[in-house]
């Protein structure tokens, strides 16, 4: 457990490092060049975080610790809720 806690600490500090750093960056290129930071912040917004978010999910997975207990987790209702949602 304790691994874990240092590996999940290791992992906060990068992602808080890497979106300060891609955030630093694009107040620099908005101050640089104002006419094209909608574009900056677009792609910023539709490309870079769901990227980082694609790489980090398995990465994150994969260094937690595996429980032997199983949960079984009945996925109708939220289905339902989805669906109910669409028609209203």
């Amino acid at each position: 457990m304790r691994q874990y806690a240092e590996r999940s600490v290791d992992l906060g500090e990068v992602l808080i490092s890497l979106f300060f750093i891609l955030t630093s960056i694009i107040v620099s290129i908005v101050l640089v060049s104002p006419e094209t930071s909608a574009t900056i912040i677009h792609a910023y917004k539709y490309a870079i975080i769901p990227v980082v978010t694609v790489v980090m999910y398995p990465v994150i997975n994969t260094i937690q610790p595996k429980l032997r207990d199983k949960y079984m987790i009945s996925h109708t209702i939220p289905a339902f809720n989805r669906i109910i949602n669409r028609i209203i």
